[in-house]
């Protein structure tokens, strides 16, 4: 039987599975997501499904099979990720991102309002005049 380009992709894909079933292995270790989104694997699982669509179109079979190893891992891996991020923020990870982008919205606020102030101490000094003197008073 001869090598063909169904034969390669179907090693791409099965190659894919096996790495990204470390991922869940380690998430599953771990207990929570840090460092990665959720929403390329969601993307990523999604065009998966569209494959086991397009895959028997081009008669790929072996590419389908493959496929369904990485469909599947994939789900699982958010599956994993969306139940450990509500698992360990005590609601969902949609509000999560949200207090994430509140987050950064406080920061950016704090940045503008740094940004604002003059880079050095400003000293006040205020000059009172009694009977014909003048007075420099230091507030600072």
């Amino acid at each position: 039987m001869a090598v063909n380009p169904d034969h390669i992709n179907a090693a791409f894909e099965a190659g894919a599975a096996i790495l990204l079933s470390l991922n869940v292995w380690q998430l599953y270790h771990d207990k929570k997501v840090s460092g990665v989104k959720v929403s390329p694997t969601v993307f990523l699982t999604v065009w998966g499904g569209w494959n086991l669509y397009y895959y028997p179109s081009l008669g790929q079979d072996w590419s389908f099979f493959a496929g369904i190893a990485v469909v599947t891992v994939n789900a699982v891996w958010v599956s994993l990720a969306i139940f450990f991020n509500r698992k360990n923020r005590g609601g969902s990870a949609h509000v999560y991102a949200l207090d994430e982008r509140s987050k950064h919205m406080r920061d950016y606020l704090d940045l503008i309002e740094m940004s604002q102030r003059p880079p050095f101490p400003i000293q006040t000094r205020s000059i009172k005049a009694s009977k014909g003197r003048a007075h420099i008073d230091d507030d600072g």
